[in-house]
């Protein structure tokens, strides 16, 4: 089975699951893609597949995903499963806003590169940062957007700038460097109704289509949008966006009062060399002030904890002679259990071989055969239920441990509070030592100068012209989800003449035909889902736009 490698938050291997029941990868072109893992509950498993481990297949794909569910299953027979399900990296975006009001009149693939920088990349805040994100290289895409958005969230955002312009988006997954590179890319035309590249068909008749299901509805369609702007009534700023006419005509209202016609102008004023001086020399008095008082707080804070420290030497003493005591304990008991685990694999394979031998005999007669797998069976039965009988005994007595050890944990935290709480005072006094000490440098440097700068921050208007541009830009990115449904899901012949990521991908635009139902159409794909069993490889693809979900719908209606 495909080799899924396990990584932890830092983007650090830690282990590796080749033994699941069931494993989907769903990559989408326009979103971020999903997972679903399926497997045996084992105290290696919960251990290891924890939320926020990160999962990526060992077949050389870009993308990985992180673990954000976990669930716990028993059937009647009472076999349990393990179920972890996630989604791929792009996900991270999901955890940021669009801080304020971006701007942007570029090409889409730079409006949602900004949108990443701006929020998760080089913010103002340094807490928004996530760890290890970058962009990745330029593809210069040339398709265009007039978009305003504010305080909505990044990854909504980012998915409809890549809807509307039909670009798609994924965060690679670079182990080697241990980066997270968020990238925008398009799918090549394969279609028949080119020339340039290497055309690929899809067709029950071709023989690389196992099943094939078609839809094509109007289902929620719509194709004129009016979009009402800022303003109440007679003076509410209205634009259109669509020509359609009579029955062919499906309207939609999308509301943007919330889109403003401002935004802030940056000037500088300059002022002379004595005002600034007389300013600085003020500020810097100030600041020598504020260093003689930190200076007299953090004096005070070292007597306080070198009092505190003998204090806590006889409180917290016996505390951590109880806490090695308990882990000492539960790393010989962890060790017990696995090899339990080991034990019982051994008693598997050697079964598995006394089977073979069984079968595979020239010198047995049917009744003896019979005989000897009973007997076979019989002992594995045994040893089996032994050693899972040994290895629920020693997870019983961990779980005690566990549990002491939580309570020694807290009674540590709580009798090092006191001293803990002084340090944390200290660091405070000493980071503001040296901010201080930063803050009269270069308030001393100031003096030197002969002009300074002053940024003056101005309220401006769009012109009709600008506004009504950025309106029509909110209702192509409705109508982008209202677009009428036609799609072909099909499973597809992974021994045919089409070699998944080789003669096709996400994103490829392709031709699929079906003689019989007289259809050939052009389309995307959109979707791919990989599926992995014990009996081997599938792939599911959505060829086209699928029909929106009641989630999309409700959040369609909210942007």
């Amino acid at each position: 089975m495909m080799e899924l490698y396990i990584y932890n938050r830092d983007l650090e291997l830690v282990s590796i699951v080749d033994k699941y029941e069931s494993f989907l990868w769903k990559r989408r072109y326009t979103k971020a893609g999903e997972f679903e893992l399926h497997c045996p509950v084992t105290f290696r498993n919960l251990e290891l597949l924890q939320k926020g481990m990160i999962i990526h297949k060992n077949d050389g794909d870009q993308e990985a995903g992180f673990i954000n569910y976990r669930g716990l299953s028993q059937n009647s027979d009472g076999e349990e499963t393990l179920v972890v399900r996630g989604q791929f990296l792009t996900g991270y975006l999901d955890r940021r806003i669009i801080w304020g009001t971006q701007i942007l009149n570029s090409t889409a693939e730079t409006a949602m590169r900004c949108m990443v920088n701006n929020n998760c990349i080089n913010p103002i805040d340094p807490d928004r940062i996530i760890p290890d994100l970058i962009l990745g290289d330029f593809q210069d895409t040339t398709e265009t957007v007039d978009y305003e958005t504010s305080y909505s969230n990044l990854q909504e955002e980012i998915e409809s700038v890549a809807t509307s312009s039909e670009l798609g988006i994924r965060t690679v997954f670079d182990k080697v460097n241990k980066k997270l590179k968020f990238e925008v890319y398009k799918g090549i035309d394969q279609s028949t109704g080119q020339s340039v590249n290497a055309q690929c068909i899809f067709s029950k008749e071709f023989d690389n289509i196992l099943e094939q299901k078609y839809t094509d509805s109007l289902e929620g369609y719509k194709n004129l949008a009016l979009i009402g702007g800022i303003g109440e009534g007679s003076a509410r700023k209205l634009k259109t966006v669509g020509t359609a006419t009579g029955l062919d005509r499906y309207e939609i209202f999308v509301d943007q009062a919330s889109l403003s016609n401002e935004y802030d102008v940056v000037t500088y004023d300059t002022k002379t060399t004595e005002t600034i001086k007389a300013e600085e020399l003020a500020r810097i008095a100030n600041v020598r002030t504020a260093i003689t008082a930190n200076d007299a707080n953090i004096a005070s804070i070292k007597l306080q904890i070198k009092a505190e420290e003998l204090i806590e030497a006889d409180r917290v003493a016996p505390i951590k002679e109880a806490i090695f005591n308990n882990k000492t304990a539960q790393d010989v008991l962890r060790s017990q259990i696995a090899d339990a685990v080991k034990a019982q694999m051994k008693v598997l394979a050697d079964y598995r071989t006394e089977v073979n031998r069984i079968n595979a005999s020239t010198t047995m007669t049917e009744s003896e055969k019979s005989f000897a797998l009973y007997m076979a069976k019989e002992t594995f039965d045994a040893d089996m239920a032994w050693y899972i009988d040994k290895e629920e005994l020693l997870k019983d007595q961990l779980v005690p441990l566990v549990s002491q050890m939580a309570v020694l944990e807290a009674q540590i935290a709580e009798a090092s509070a006191a001293l803990a709480a002084l340090n944390a005072q200290l660091k405070t006094y000493e980071a503001n030592a040296v901010t201080l000490k930063n803050q009269l440098e270069v308030r001393a440097g100031f003096i030197e100068t002969t002009t300074e700068q002053v940024e003056v921050v101005n309220k401006a208007t769009f012109t009709d012209e600008q506004y009504s541009a950025m309106l029509a830009e909110k209702g192509n990115e409705t109508l982008a989800t209202t677009k009428p449904v036609e799609v072909f899901d099909s499973t597809i012949n992974l021994l045919s003449n089409q070699r998944y990521k080789t003669d096709f991908d996400l994103g490829d635009i392709v031709t699929c035909k079906s003689i019989k139902w007289g259809l050939t159409i052009d389309s995307r794909i959109t979707e791919i889902v990989e599926s992995y069993e014990e009996d081997g490889m599938s792939i599911d693809v959505a060829f086209g736009n699928d029909t929106p979900t009641l989630l999309q719908k409700i959040k369609q209606k909210l942007r």
